[in-house]
């Protein structure tokens, strides 16, 4: 059997990244056909402490390193498999591993839940450039898109490029939705922070507070980024006088998260961070059978087809948000047709069953055995 060494960030804290590296650990058909070894190389216990620099980080990324140079002197890899952060500390803490995985000579995989790699690049000297070409020289890549792919074009070395769509596990067999609410629920489900559009939507909910107070409320789930983002959220609202159509559910998993899902009627992420790829949350919500309001960020449009499962807003306009808001409180067929067509391309596109047998078609033609 093909031994594979997984260098993954596993959660805490939960995003996109740790939660389908979790997914793959877990996974029967992954293990089932590989000698599988996973190392969590997340040096971050929550989303405040990622990107930020500390003692016990220091410490934390000699334990990882000390870890996988006693496997990798113990155990005979075929393949070294790295979730590796794109840019940044997180890339060059990451590519120490990739250090040793070289200097033991074994066949490396990169999957990248991340961009940014081309503009990071570009603005740095010939030296970090020159180290990004050695990590980057003769392995291969998984990518979330097609879309995404442009970010590492300049490194001509790369041995093969895979895409690699995420899936999740389809948790709810409830067939379409049949009515919506008498006040059409609208839910927000990410990390709160600026980024994501938190103050964005917060705008449009004070825009559309005159003419449609009675007809629509706003659910957002999640953890704050930070303090201050948690202050100016709750100030917003008592400011504006909109207590009464937003509502902060906290955190929320697994069950309980799958409730909310079932008792909303459209999702919408307005987000503009720099770093945004493929969000679990958009599949969470397609599965729940809800229509999207997003971003063209990453390869969001490869998810939210403009029109048929949502609609697509500009980046940091909350006056096209509340006006795309809008067009579904004015039109509740809309909300079922589109409703439809998020379960329908979730099923056919982003199950885990797809991801699983993907990813073990690529690790099986890097391992050499088909």
């Amino acid at each position: 059997m093909k031994r594979v060494l997984f260098a993954i960030q596993l959660p805490p804290p939960v995003h996109g990244a740790s939660m389908i590296n979790e997914i793959i650990r877990k996974s029967e058909l992954i293990n089932k056909n590989f000698d599988c070894d996973y190392v969590n190389i997340s040096t971050s216990k929550s989303i405040n402490q990622i990107g930020r620099k500390s003692f016990i980080k220091i410490f934390t990324t000699f334990k990882i390193l000390n870890s996988i140079i006693k496997k990798l002197i113990t155990k005979n890899y075929d393949l070294v498999y790295v979730t590796i952060s794109p840019f940044g500390i997180g890339f060059f803490k990451d590519s120490l591993i990739i250090l040793l995985a070289k200097l033991f000579r074994k066949k490396i995989t990169f999957h990248l839940h991340g961009k940014g790699i081309k503009n990071y690049y570009h603005k740095k000297n010939f030296l970090v450039k020159l180290y990004y070409k050695f990590i980057f020289n003769d392995v291969s890549i998984i990518h979330l898109s097609k879309s995404l792919l442009f970010d590492i074009k300049l490194f001509q070395s790369i041995d093969k490029v895979y895409v690699l769509n995420n899936g999740i596990e389809v948790t709810n067999t409830s067939k379409y939705p049949t009515k919506v609410n008498e006040k059409i629920n609208i839910l927000f489900l990410s990390n709160l922070i600026e980024s994501k559009g938190v103050k964005v939507l917060l705008q449009s909910i004070n825009i559309l507070k005159e003419k449609y107070s009675q007809k629509f409320h706003v659910n957002f789930v999640g953890n704050f980024g930070s303090k201050e983002l948690e202050h100016d959220f709750f100030n917003y609202l008592s400011k504006n006088k909109i207590t009464e159509l937003a509502s902060y559910l906290g955190p929320k998993y697994g069950e309980e998260k799958n409730k909310i899902l079932s008792k909303n009627d459209i999702f919408i992420l307005p987000t503009f961070y720099s770093n945004e790829c493929f969000p679990l949350s958009l599949l969470e919500a397609m599965q729940f059978s809800l229509p999207l309001i997003s971003t063209n960020e990453g390869a969001i449009s490869d998810i939210l087809i403009d029109g048929e499962n949502g609609l697509i807003v500009k980046r940091k306009d909350s006056e096209d948000l509340a006006q795309k808001i809008m067009i579904f409180l004015d039109n509740e067929e809309l909300i079922y047709k589109m409703s439809k067509n998020s379960r329908d391309i979730f099923l056919e596109k982003y199950t885990l069953q797809n991801f699983e047998n993907n990813l073990l078609n690529i690790l099986s033609k890097e391992c050499g055995k088909i």
